[in-house]
Protein backbone atom coordinates (compact mmCIF):
# COMPACT_ATOMS: atom_id res chain seq x y z
CA UNK A 1 0.00 0.00 0.00
CA UNK A 2 1.08 3.59 -0.60
CA UNK A 3 2.85 5.26 2.30
CA UNK A 4 3.23 8.79 0.96
CA UNK A 5 0.49 11.36 0.56
CA UNK A 6 -1.13 11.72 -2.85
CA UNK A 7 -0.41 15.13 -4.39
CA UNK A 8 -2.28 17.02 -7.09
CA UNK A 9 -5.02 14.44 -7.69
CA UNK A 10 -7.81 15.79 -5.49
CA UNK A 11 -10.32 16.34 -8.36
CA UNK A 12 -9.65 12.90 -9.85
CA UNK A 13 -10.01 11.22 -6.44
CA UNK A 14 -13.36 12.95 -5.89
CA UNK A 15 -14.54 11.95 -9.37
CA UNK A 16 -13.58 8.31 -8.93
CA UNK A 17 -15.06 7.85 -5.47
CA UNK A 18 -18.29 9.60 -6.48
CA UNK A 19 -18.62 7.38 -9.57
CA UNK A 20 -18.49 4.28 -7.37
CA UNK A 21 -20.19 5.36 -4.15
CA UNK A 22 -22.63 8.09 -5.25
CA UNK A 23 -23.55 7.31 -8.85
CA UNK A 24 -23.47 3.56 -8.30
CA UNK A 25 -21.17 2.56 -11.15
CA UNK A 26 -20.21 -1.08 -10.69
CA UNK A 27 -17.40 -1.26 -13.23
CA UNK A 28 -14.88 1.55 -13.75
CA UNK A 29 -11.59 1.50 -15.65
CA UNK A 30 -8.87 4.11 -15.10
CA UNK A 31 -6.62 4.38 -18.15
CA UNK A 32 -3.52 6.33 -19.03
CA UNK A 33 0.13 6.33 -19.95
CA UNK A 34 2.51 4.26 -17.85
CA UNK A 35 3.78 6.40 -14.98
CA UNK A 36 0.78 8.75 -14.99
CA UNK A 37 -0.29 7.58 -11.52
CA UNK A 38 -3.21 5.20 -12.12
CA UNK A 39 -2.31 2.82 -9.30
CA UNK A 40 -1.66 5.62 -6.83
CA UNK A 41 -5.02 7.24 -7.63
CA UNK A 42 -6.87 3.96 -7.20
CA UNK A 43 -5.09 3.33 -3.89
CA UNK A 44 -6.33 6.67 -2.61
CA UNK A 45 -9.88 6.04 -3.82
CA UNK A 46 -9.89 2.59 -2.21
CA UNK A 47 -8.57 4.03 1.06
CA UNK A 48 -11.25 6.71 1.09
CA UNK A 49 -14.07 4.24 0.36
CA UNK A 50 -12.83 1.91 3.06
CA UNK A 51 -12.66 4.67 5.67
CA UNK A 52 -15.78 6.66 4.79
CA UNK A 53 -18.16 4.04 3.37
CA UNK A 54 -16.77 1.02 5.28
CA UNK A 55 -16.32 -0.95 2.07
CA UNK A 56 -14.14 -4.03 2.09
CA UNK A 57 -11.26 -3.74 -0.39
CA UNK A 58 -9.62 -6.62 -2.25
CA UNK A 59 -6.58 -5.93 -4.39
CA UNK A 60 -5.24 -8.10 -7.23
CA UNK A 61 -2.02 -7.42 -9.11
CA UNK A 62 -3.47 -8.47 -12.46
CA UNK A 63 -0.18 -7.87 -14.27
CA UNK A 64 1.46 -10.62 -12.21
CA UNK A 65 -1.54 -12.90 -11.81
CA UNK A 66 -3.80 -12.46 -14.85
CA UNK A 67 -6.94 -14.50 -15.01
CA UNK A 68 -8.91 -16.23 -12.27
CA UNK A 69 -9.49 -19.97 -12.32
CA UNK A 70 -12.66 -21.68 -10.98
CA UNK A 71 -11.20 -22.42 -7.52
CA UNK A 72 -9.87 -18.91 -7.01
CA UNK A 73 -13.12 -17.43 -8.29
CA UNK A 74 -15.19 -19.56 -5.91
CA UNK A 75 -13.01 -18.55 -2.96
CA UNK A 76 -13.44 -14.89 -3.88
CA UNK A 77 -17.23 -15.18 -4.13
CA UNK A 78 -17.40 -16.85 -0.72
CA UNK A 79 -15.20 -14.19 0.84
CA UNK A 80 -17.18 -11.28 -0.60
CA UNK A 81 -20.73 -12.59 -0.27
CA UNK A 82 -23.24 -9.74 -0.36
CA UNK A 83 -21.07 -7.21 1.52
CA UNK A 84 -20.16 -3.87 -0.10
CA UNK A 85 -16.77 -4.61 -1.61
CA UNK A 86 -14.34 -2.93 -3.98
CA UNK A 87 -12.32 -5.36 -6.09
CA UNK A 88 -9.29 -3.73 -7.72
CA UNK A 89 -7.69 -5.38 -10.76
CA UNK A 90 -4.46 -3.41 -11.10
CA UNK A 91 -2.45 -3.49 -14.32
CA UNK A 92 -5.01 -5.34 -16.43
CA UNK A 93 -3.31 -4.45 -19.72
CA UNK A 94 -3.98 -7.93 -21.13
CA UNK A 95 -7.71 -7.58 -20.51
CA UNK A 96 -10.31 -9.10 -18.19
CA UNK A 97 -12.78 -11.78 -19.25
CA UNK A 98 -16.31 -10.28 -19.46
CA UNK A 99 -17.74 -13.64 -18.39
CA UNK A 100 -15.73 -13.46 -15.16
CA UNK A 101 -17.09 -10.01 -14.36
CA UNK A 102 -20.65 -11.08 -15.18
CA UNK A 103 -20.39 -14.01 -12.76
CA UNK A 104 -18.91 -11.91 -9.96
CA UNK A 105 -21.54 -9.18 -10.32
CA UNK A 106 -24.36 -11.72 -10.35
CA UNK A 107 -23.15 -13.61 -7.29
CA UNK A 108 -21.93 -10.59 -5.30
CA UNK A 109 -24.66 -7.89 -5.35
CA UNK A 110 -22.57 -5.39 -3.34
CA UNK A 111 -19.49 -5.68 -5.56
CA UNK A 112 -17.80 -2.82 -7.42
CA UNK A 113 -14.84 -3.49 -9.73
CA UNK A 114 -12.12 -0.94 -10.39
CA UNK A 115 -9.59 -1.70 -13.16
CA UNK A 116 -6.37 0.06 -14.11
CA UNK A 117 -4.98 -0.41 -17.61
CA UNK A 118 -2.95 1.54 -20.12
CA UNK A 119 -5.71 1.09 -22.73
CA UNK A 120 -9.41 0.64 -22.01
CA UNK A 121 -10.98 -2.71 -22.86
CA UNK A 122 -14.54 -2.52 -24.22
CA UNK A 123 -16.61 -3.99 -21.36
CA UNK A 124 -20.43 -3.99 -21.27
CA UNK A 125 -21.71 -1.43 -18.78
CA UNK A 126 -18.24 -0.21 -17.93
CA UNK A 127 -17.24 3.42 -17.41
CA UNK A 128 -13.81 4.70 -18.46
CA UNK A 129 -11.90 7.50 -16.72
CA UNK A 130 -8.79 8.58 -18.67
CA UNK A 131 -6.08 9.93 -16.38
CA UNK A 132 -4.08 12.82 -17.83
CA UNK A 133 -0.68 14.02 -16.57
CA UNK A 134 -0.69 16.67 -13.87
CA UNK A 135 -1.14 20.31 -14.93
CA UNK A 136 2.11 22.08 -15.76
CA UNK A 137 2.89 25.77 -15.27
CA UNK A 138 2.91 28.31 -18.06
CA UNK A 139 6.00 30.49 -18.58
CA UNK A 140 4.17 33.44 -17.01
CA UNK A 141 4.56 31.78 -13.58
CA UNK A 142 8.30 31.11 -13.84
CA UNK A 143 9.22 34.02 -11.57
CA UNK A 144 6.36 33.69 -9.10
CA UNK A 145 7.31 30.94 -6.61
CA UNK A 146 4.05 31.23 -4.63
CA UNK A 147 1.80 30.80 -7.67
CA UNK A 148 4.12 28.17 -9.11
CA UNK A 149 3.90 26.05 -5.97
CA UNK A 150 0.10 25.75 -6.44
CA UNK A 151 0.37 23.99 -9.84
CA UNK A 152 -0.16 20.22 -9.67
CA UNK A 153 3.10 19.07 -11.29
CA UNK A 154 5.16 21.53 -9.25
CA UNK A 155 3.45 20.48 -6.02
CA UNK A 156 4.36 16.86 -6.68
CA UNK A 157 7.94 17.62 -7.67
CA UNK A 158 8.44 19.76 -4.57
CA UNK A 159 7.08 17.00 -2.34
CA UNK A 160 9.70 14.60 -3.76
CA UNK A 161 12.48 17.17 -3.46
CA UNK A 162 11.65 17.85 0.19
CA UNK A 163 11.78 14.16 1.06
CA UNK A 164 15.25 13.89 -0.42
CA UNK A 165 16.46 17.34 0.61
CA UNK A 166 14.78 18.19 3.95
CA UNK A 167 14.13 21.90 4.31
CA UNK A 168 14.15 22.53 0.55
CA UNK A 169 12.47 25.81 -0.38
CA UNK A 170 11.51 27.06 -3.81
CA UNK A 171 13.60 30.20 -4.09
CA UNK A 172 12.98 32.80 -6.83
CA UNK A 173 16.29 32.08 -8.58
CA UNK A 174 15.48 28.36 -8.85
CA UNK A 175 11.78 28.70 -9.73
CA UNK A 176 12.28 28.94 -13.54
CA UNK A 177 14.28 25.70 -13.57
CA UNK A 178 11.66 23.87 -11.50
CA UNK A 179 8.92 25.10 -13.85
CA UNK A 180 10.92 24.10 -16.92
CA UNK A 181 11.55 20.65 -15.46
CA UNK A 182 7.82 20.08 -14.99
CA UNK A 183 7.10 21.18 -18.57
CA UNK A 184 9.88 19.06 -20.07
CA UNK A 185 8.46 16.01 -18.29
CA UNK A 186 4.84 16.90 -19.12
CA UNK A 187 3.72 16.62 -15.50
CA UNK A 188 4.03 12.82 -15.61
CA UNK A 189 4.22 11.73 -11.95
CA UNK A 190 6.55 8.80 -12.63
CA UNK A 191 8.96 10.96 -14.63
CA UNK A 192 8.91 13.72 -11.99
CA UNK A 193 9.72 11.20 -9.26
CA UNK A 194 12.54 9.78 -11.34
CA UNK A 195 14.05 13.23 -11.96
CA UNK A 196 13.71 14.15 -8.29
CA UNK A 197 15.63 11.01 -7.43
CA UNK A 198 18.74 12.66 -8.88
CA UNK A 199 18.25 15.89 -6.90
CA UNK A 200 20.75 14.85 -4.26
CA UNK A 201 23.55 15.21 -6.82
CA UNK A 202 22.03 17.57 -9.43
CA UNK A 203 20.22 20.89 -9.01
CA UNK A 204 16.95 21.56 -10.90
CA UNK A 205 18.93 23.76 -13.32
CA UNK A 206 21.42 20.94 -13.98
CA UNK A 207 18.58 18.46 -14.44
CA UNK A 208 16.96 20.75 -17.01
CA UNK A 209 20.26 20.95 -18.91
CA UNK A 210 20.58 17.16 -18.96
CA UNK A 211 16.97 16.71 -20.07
CA UNK A 212 17.40 19.29 -22.81
CA UNK A 213 20.25 17.19 -24.19
CA UNK A 214 18.07 14.08 -24.25
CA UNK A 215 15.26 13.23 -21.79
CA UNK A 216 15.35 9.56 -22.71
CA UNK A 217 18.92 9.21 -21.46
CA UNK A 218 17.86 9.96 -17.88
CA UNK A 219 17.95 6.54 -16.24
CA UNK A 220 16.43 5.77 -12.84
CA UNK A 221 18.69 6.51 -9.87
CA UNK A 222 20.75 3.52 -8.70
CA UNK A 223 18.81 3.10 -5.44
CA UNK A 224 15.19 3.26 -4.37
CA UNK A 225 13.43 2.75 -7.70
CA UNK A 226 12.98 -1.03 -7.75
CA UNK A 227 14.06 -1.61 -11.33
CA UNK A 228 11.62 0.92 -12.77
CA UNK A 229 12.17 1.89 -16.40
CA UNK A 230 13.47 5.18 -17.76
CA UNK A 231 11.54 8.14 -19.10
CA UNK A 232 10.96 6.79 -22.61
CA UNK A 233 9.78 3.29 -21.73
CA UNK A 234 6.10 4.18 -21.27
CA UNK A 235 6.11 6.21 -24.51
CA UNK A 236 7.66 3.35 -26.45
CA UNK A 237 4.97 0.98 -25.18
CA UNK A 238 2.16 3.40 -26.02
CA UNK A 239 3.51 4.06 -29.50
CA UNK A 240 3.82 0.34 -30.11
CA UNK A 241 0.08 -0.10 -29.56
CA UNK A 242 -0.88 2.47 -32.22
CA UNK A 243 -1.84 1.63 -35.77
CA UNK A 244 0.29 3.01 -38.58
CA UNK A 245 -2.36 5.62 -39.35
CA UNK A 246 -2.52 6.77 -35.73
CA UNK A 247 1.26 7.03 -35.54
CA UNK A 248 1.32 8.97 -38.78
CA UNK A 249 -1.19 11.49 -37.44
CA UNK A 250 0.70 11.79 -34.14
CA UNK A 251 3.95 12.45 -36.01
CA UNK A 252 2.29 15.18 -38.09
CA UNK A 253 0.79 16.78 -34.98
CA UNK A 254 4.12 16.57 -33.12
CA UNK A 255 5.73 18.60 -35.89
CA UNK A 256 3.16 21.39 -35.42
CA UNK A 257 3.91 24.06 -32.78
CA UNK A 258 1.35 24.96 -30.15
CA UNK A 259 -2.09 23.45 -29.65
CA UNK A 260 -4.71 22.38 -32.17
CA UNK A 261 -8.35 21.33 -32.49
CA UNK A 262 -9.98 18.19 -33.81
CA UNK A 263 -10.77 20.05 -37.03
CA UNK A 264 -7.11 21.00 -37.38
CA UNK A 265 -6.17 17.33 -37.02
CA UNK A 266 -8.62 16.35 -39.75
CA UNK A 267 -7.17 18.94 -42.13
CA UNK A 268 -3.59 17.96 -41.30
CA UNK A 269 -4.18 14.24 -41.71
CA UNK A 270 -5.78 14.38 -45.14
CA UNK A 271 -7.98 11.43 -44.15
CA UNK A 272 -11.79 11.16 -43.70
CA UNK A 273 -13.05 13.19 -40.71
CA UNK A 274 -14.45 10.22 -38.78
CA UNK A 275 -11.19 8.29 -39.15
CA UNK A 276 -9.10 11.28 -38.10
CA UNK A 277 -11.25 12.12 -35.07
CA UNK A 278 -11.23 8.47 -34.01
CA UNK A 279 -7.42 8.59 -34.16
CA UNK A 280 -7.38 11.73 -31.99
CA UNK A 281 -9.65 9.95 -29.51
CA UNK A 282 -7.25 7.01 -29.38
CA UNK A 283 -4.21 9.26 -28.91
CA UNK A 284 -5.95 11.00 -26.03
CA UNK A 285 -6.93 7.70 -24.40
CA UNK A 286 -3.35 6.48 -24.77
CA UNK A 287 -2.03 9.58 -22.99
CA UNK A 288 0.16 10.73 -25.87
CA UNK A 289 -1.76 13.99 -26.26
CA UNK A 290 -3.54 16.06 -23.62
CA UNK A 291 -6.41 18.53 -23.65
CA UNK A 292 -5.62 22.16 -22.89
CA UNK A 293 -7.87 24.99 -21.63
CA UNK A 294 -9.55 26.83 -24.48
CA UNK A 295 -12.34 29.36 -24.89
CA UNK A 296 -13.35 28.19 -28.34
CA UNK A 297 -13.96 24.48 -27.73
CA UNK A 298 -11.75 21.47 -27.09
CA UNK A 299 -8.08 21.80 -28.01
CA UNK A 300 -5.11 19.49 -27.57
CA UNK A 301 -1.35 19.41 -27.53
CA UNK A 302 1.19 16.63 -28.04
CA UNK A 303 3.29 15.74 -25.00
CA UNK A 304 6.67 17.48 -25.04
CA UNK A 305 8.36 14.13 -24.47
CA UNK A 306 6.54 12.75 -27.49
CA UNK A 307 7.71 15.66 -29.64
CA UNK A 308 11.28 15.01 -28.52
CA UNK A 309 10.97 11.31 -29.27
CA UNK A 310 9.72 11.88 -32.81
CA UNK A 311 12.26 14.62 -33.46
CA UNK A 312 15.22 12.69 -32.08
CA UNK A 313 14.36 9.49 -33.92
CA UNK A 314 13.55 11.19 -37.19
CA UNK A 315 10.29 9.24 -37.22
CA UNK A 316 8.11 11.86 -38.86
CA UNK A 317 9.53 11.73 -42.42
CA UNK A 318 9.23 7.92 -42.45
CA UNK A 319 5.71 7.72 -41.09
CA UNK A 320 4.47 10.61 -43.21
CA UNK A 321 5.10 8.64 -46.39
CA UNK A 322 3.45 5.47 -45.13
CA UNK A 323 0.02 4.47 -46.29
Amino acid sequence: MARGAIVGREPETDLLTEALAVHGDRLVTVTGLGGVGKTRLVLEAARRLHLTACWSVRWTDWARQPGMGPERRADLVRAIGSRPTLLVLDGADTGVEPALLDELFQRCPGLRVLITARVAQPLPGGQVIPLAPLPTPGPELDHDPLALAEVGAVRLLLSHLRRLRPGYRLEPEEAPAVAALCRLLDGLPGALELAAGWSTVLSPRQLVARLAEGPFQLAPPPAGFGGRGGVGEALDAALGRLTLGQRDLLARLAAEPGDWSGEDAVELSGRPPQESLAAVHELLASGLIRSVPARDGVRFTVLNLCRRLFGAAGVYPVLATAS
